[in-house]
């Protein structure tokens, strides 16, 4: 199901359809090298797409990831997610094949769903956590305008955080 559109993408609830797609990516050592998994394999796709499509998700609590696809495809392309964190706080996280890096597909996701949270759930403000060493996480945040806040040295991340407030327009659009 369509969650959202942006100029080029189409955010969606992901399916068991996806499962392969999510290994193929996922697993890539370009791509897990900054993320929490050291493999990403079959049951973990499964048990994410299982907790995905085990109900309707609730945008006052909870965690949900979806899937990001070409507009006019169905094949995906990565993955976002997002934890409630408290009643106006939401924090994300980004996955994106790394044959679709630097067409500013992620900055695209990622802003189309901070718009989409602001607008359609009154959500305010939103974090994100990268590894120190993600030179390219760091660029896509600053971009956006995500400030840090945050450093610790025992996990080896750095906490940025933005207002949505901030937003100059509206970067989605509903069917």
């Amino acid at each position: 199901m369509k969650i959202f559109e942006t100029e080029r993408l189409t955010i969606r609830t992901l399916t068991e359809e996806d499962i392969d797609r999510l290994v193929e990516y996922r697993s890539k050592k370009t791509v897990s090298h900054y993320q929490s998994w050291n493999r990403f394999i079959k049951r973990d796709a499964t048990k994410l797409i299982k907790k995905c499509t085990d109900g309707t998700f609730d945008y006052h609590k909870g965690a949900m990831q979806f899937g990001v696809t070409l507009k006019g495809s169905n094949h995906l392309i990565g993955d976002l997610h997002i934890d409630i964190m408290a009643p106006h706080t939401f924090s994300v996280g980004y996955t994106l094949d790394d044959l679709f890096w630097n067409n500013g597909f992620g900055t695209e996701a990622v802003l189309g769903l901070l718009s989409y949270m602001h607008v359609e759930h009154g959500f305010f403000k939103c974090i994100a956590y990268i590894y120190k060493q993600n030179e390219r996480s760091r660029h896509l945040l600053k971009k956006i305008g995500f400030v840090k806040f945050d450093e610790s040295f025992f996990y080896g991340d750095e906490g940025y955080v933005f207002d949505l407030d901030n937003l100059q327009k509206q970067f989605f659009v509903l069917e």
